[in-house]
């Protein structure tokens, strides 16, 4: 929100950024197809390409996975992973929600406009006491000792240094774009050109997609893509809404296909098996859904409407059991 509203001012834009945020979230397609296929995937048994091949290996036996690693300071076996609960993952989230709102709500939230730097505060007092729940119940519940605990928290807080590090970088690297008036120049390059309206969603799209991939942050591109696309979407006329959900989805499409992105990495660390493995067997299912929402950002560029995530939920069912089935006949 913050991204947006500093370039509403710098083009004299009167259009609230929440609202833009909240209009964007129909057109944040990739993201959303991502959502969709894990259960997709996950209920209807239908793993392609290199992750069904990996699938049918670990059927038979046939793909060993590292043992699951004791807890290095555990002071009693009265101590262990077994006694955690449901509640230790609902809870917490209950009271990031309660906190978020029981904040905003004197404000009029949701019906009325927040300024940006009010919800960032209460974002960051609902995850403080989301954490503090979640460590007193994993003490409560004997899973492990506070010190250990806390050990995790302190070195959490470590990890987002980097991503604060990255953030500030982009955002200098952001306002060098807009000083540099790149955006002008982009925009007067695809006038010169004749380049059609109709493309600059997708293009967006693409452009994030490779700043993403080759950065691996999709944070660090949103800061470098947002004076860049929401100028683009003013000069041609796009909504605003459709050039900042192709800029998230951009952003989390090559993210998700980095080798040296973060998540990338912590997610194959986290399932315990091997970076480039994990690489191979999720690429399919991100490009899958890059292609189409791909082709869903020239339809939402072509209508303006939101009814392109639709369209792309559909295609994402139609290809996932095509694929599955053809792979079935070759076998």
């Amino acid at each position: 929100m913050g991204l947006i509203q500093a370039e509403f001012q710098n083009l004299g834009v009167t259009q609230s950024d929440y609202t833009t945020f909240v209009e964007a979230i129909p057109f944040q397609i990739y993201a959303i197809l991502a959502i969709i296929m894990i259960p997709l995937v996950a209920f209807t048994g239908k793993d392609f390409s290199q992750m069904g091949k990996a699938e049918k290996l670990a059927e038979k036996g046939a793909q060993s996975w590292e043992e699951e690693k004791e807890a290095e300071e555990e002071t009693d076996g009265t101590y262990s992973v077994k006694n955690a609960r449901p509640s230790m993952v609902l809870l917490p989230i209950l009271v990031v929600f309660v906190t978020l709102f029981t904040t905003l709500a004197p404000l009029g939230f949701p019906f009325q406009k927040v300024d940006g730097n009010e919800f960032r505060v209460a974002l960051t007092m609902g995850y403080f006491f989301g954490a503090l729940v979640l460590m007193i119940l994993i003490r409560f519940y004997r899973v492990q000792v506070f010190k250990r605990t806390f050990k995790v928290y302190v070195d959490g807080m470590k990890g987002m240094t980097d991503v604060a590090v990255t953030l500030v970088l982009a955002w200098s690297l952001g306002n060098m774009i807009s000083g540099l008036g790149t955006a002008d120049f982009i925009v007067n390059a695809m006038k010169a050109v004749n380049f059609s309206p109709v493309l600059i969603p997708a293009a967006i799209f693409l452009f994030g997609t490779f700043v993403s991939f080759s950065t691996g942050s999709s944070w660090g591109t949103f800061a470098i893509m947002m004076p860049l696309a929401i100028p683009m979407a003013h000069a041609f006329g796009i909504s605003y809404a459709i050039a900042v959900g192709a800029v998230l989805s951009g952003g989390l499409f090559g993210d998700h296909c980095s080798p040296i992105s973060d998540t990338t990495i912590l997610s194959s660390t986290g399932a315990q098996c091997d970076l480039v493995g994990h690489v191979k067997t999720q690429l399919p299912y991100a490009v899958v859904n890059g292609v189409i929402a791909f082709a869903a950002y020239l339809f939402a560029g072509l209508t303006g409407s939101p009814a392109a995530v639709v369209l792309a939920v559909a295609a994402l069912v139609l290809v996932i059991f095509v694929w599955n089935k053809k792979e079935k006949d070759r076998a």
